[in-house]
């Protein structure tokens, strides 16, 4: 294993080593993935300066390792890029170097890597909702009759949920206030953030999804069953806003006992 087979990931290596931030394979920390690479970089991971050159899609998750030291990984395999201590000239070299990279370039979206093909696998979990179980269900298929339409029109309701939307230094603030949140709170956050429409239409596309709905139950008054196709390990978070934007409080892990 060498730190030229890293996948998706071998872009955001190669961004590092031009950089100087060079890497190497860290064996041991492979093992204990279950055989999936680890790239040790010799400098820390600037997660904003990452973002600066990248605009990652959701076949990638920033995993924290402490307060100002996050893992990149990849979801579909496991490979990881990791970052060592942080040093305050590195910090700055790094942050000034960020602000000249435009445009961004694409990572971690569906579409631009071949590895998955259809790579889906059937789940199922119990949603939780506020209100009614069938008034959830309704206005679900209704969001999803709107997606399969190339010209489909989301419902007014929906819309209207939405974060406005980002420009690039509104990105930059996002980010650093997520990074501020502790694993608890980044799963809650997962039920409260607001997506902007732009964002949200690009990740459930048909290219772009990691999930596709197949169908769904209603149980009991407050709750629904759902069944969907899954990309295992890669993340749902628009498949939350989904159901948080219809009432739902909570969902069982996807492919748990209901």
């Amino acid at each position: 294993m060498t730190v030229d087979d890293f996948g998706v990931l071998q872009a955001v290596l190669d961004a590092e080593a031009a950089r100087g931030n060079v890497a190497s394979v860290d064996v041991a920390g492979a093992a204990h993935r279950g055989d999936a690479p680890v790239a040790q970089l010799a400098g820390v991971l600037d997660r904003g300066a990452v973002e600066a050159d990248f605009e990652l899609g959701p076949l990638v998750a920033w995993w924290p390792r402490s307060p100002r030291e996050w893992d990149l990984v990849d979801t579909a395999t496991g490979a990881t890029v990791r970052s060592g201590s942080p040093g305050p000239l590195t910090w700055l070299r790094r942050h000034v170097a960020a602000d000249v990279v435009e445009p961004r370039r694409r990572l971690g979206w569906l579409a631009d890597d071949p590895r998955l093909g259809p790579g889906l696998t059937e789940r199922r979990a119990r949603v939780h909702v506020s209100g009614s179980a069938v008034e959830a269900f309704t206005r679900i298929d209704r969001l999803l009759a709107a997606l399969d339409d190339v010209d489909g029109v989301l419902p007014e309701w929906f819309v209207e949920l939405f974060a406005p939307e980002r420009d690039r230094e509104g990105w930059k603030a996002y980010f650093r206030e997520r990074r501020r949140l502790d694993d608890a709170e980044q799963e809650r956050a997962g039920w409260t953030t607001r997506w902007t429409e732009t964002a949200w239409r690009r990740s459930v596309s048909p290219t772009e999804r990691t999930w596709r709905w197949l169908d769904a139950e209603v149980v009991h008054e407050h709750a629904l069953d759902v069944v969907v196709d899954v990309i295992d390990g890669a993340p749902v978070d628009s498949l939350t806003w989904l159901l948080a934007s219809v009432g739902a409080v909570r969902c069982g892990p996807f492919g748990s006992d209901v």
